[in-house]
């Protein structure tokens, strides 16, 4: 996973800085897991089948900010010819929307909420590490900045959906779960405060997430 293809001019800090994560060596893809879409349902069945039935459904990938959702629909989907992609969605599990622009946008969601094909899932089977502590991992400034000089341009405006060919080369620290409780708990109140009001200004929680991260590498903002 360390063998990125470097698209961007990289400036000598850029360079001294991706040798650092090279030299840590760990990645998403080091880690157990399971990578998938979501529910696809045809624009026809759509018609047919939202606000009604008893399923929640993420609809569309701009329902999807950073650690919110902003609209869930009901949709019924008690068709048998749903019924394993249902049990399959049905897990907790983080979920990225298609990259556009230069910041990764994920959240982590729990098992009673599904989510178009237009959405990649992410569920993680390690157990030495968090779900939340990786979604924190993935929305910090930092690896947003590590994937557009790793892995796209910085001046790239094509949408990349974040399958595991992509997600897998996001830098993830290696540390031991106790050493993720920071930023596990700063997830949680950022998550409290999106299911409350998913317009709610978490600026300030996040700012702590990225400074954790960078602390992590070694690294400042700067």
């Amino acid at each position: 996973q360390s063998d990125a293809f470097i698209l961007s001019c990289l400036s000598d800090q850029s360079i001294n800085i991706i040798d650092k994560i090279k030299l840590r060596n760990h990645y998403l893809g080091d880690i157990k897991r399971q990578v998938f879409r979501g529910i696809y349902v045809s624009d026809n069945d759509k018609a047919r089948l939202l606000h009604k039935g008893n399923y929640n459904f993420i609809n569309k990938v701009p329902d999807v900010s950073r650690y919110a959702v902003k609209k869930i629909y009901k949709i019924d989907l008690s068709d048998k010819k749903y019924d394993d992609k249902i049990k399959h969605n049905s897990i907790d599990r983080i979920i990225i929307k298609v990259l556009r622009g230069n910041r990764l946008v994920c959240t982590y969601i729990d098992k009673c909420l599904l989510a178009t094909e237009k959405l990649v899932n992410l569920v993680i089977k390690d157990s030495n590490f968090s779900p939340k502590f990786i979604a924190g991992c993935l929305n910090s400034t930092f690896c947003s900045w590590y994937i557009q000089k790793t892995l796209f341009s910085d001046i790239t405006e094509t949408a990349r959906v974040m399958d595991d060919h992509y997600l897998s080369k996001c830098p993830i620290p290696a540390i031991l779960y106790e050493e993720q409780q920071p930023i596990i708990s700063l997830v949680d109140r950022i998550l409290t405060a999106k299911e409350a009001n998913p317009s709610a200004d978490t600026s300030e929680l996040e700012a702590k997430i990225d400074q954790k991260v960078y602390e992590l590498y070694g690294l400042t903002p700067e």
